[in-house]
């Protein structure tokens, strides 16, 4: 099975569940010790929600959400994490950011 973009209620579903993960995940302490960014609890919610059958990579993502990208989130391009690691505001922002476009659609 190949990627491919995810519809208008696929991205809202995934992004939603992710966002509500990542925060809850850092509310209680996990994030500090994981130190995961935004990929993990997106590709989490992928398979979450069975859109993908099979393993995906990390670089996926941006097949399923091309917006998940440095640039339209604002993040600093070529590096693993595009936020120093325990910015959680910046990311909670690039979460709301994709939601409302999503939205918007």
């Amino acid at each position: 099975m190949e990627a491919r973009e995810l519809t208008k209620e696929e991205a809202l579903k995934v992004l939603r569940l992710a966002k509500r993960k990542f925060i809850e995940d850092w509310h209680n302490g996990f994030g500090d010790i994981y130190n995961v960014g935004m990929c993990g609890y997106i590709y989490t919610a992928i398979l979450y929600f069975h859109i993908k059958g099979e393993w995906i990579l990390y670089e996926m993502i941006s097949d399923f959400i091309p917006n998940f990208n440095p640039i339209f989130l604002g993040g600093e391009e070529g590096k693993a994490y595009w936020w120093p690691r325990e910015d959680l505001e910046s990311r909670i922002k690039a979460f709301n950011k994709l939601i409302k476009y999503y939205e918007e659609l």
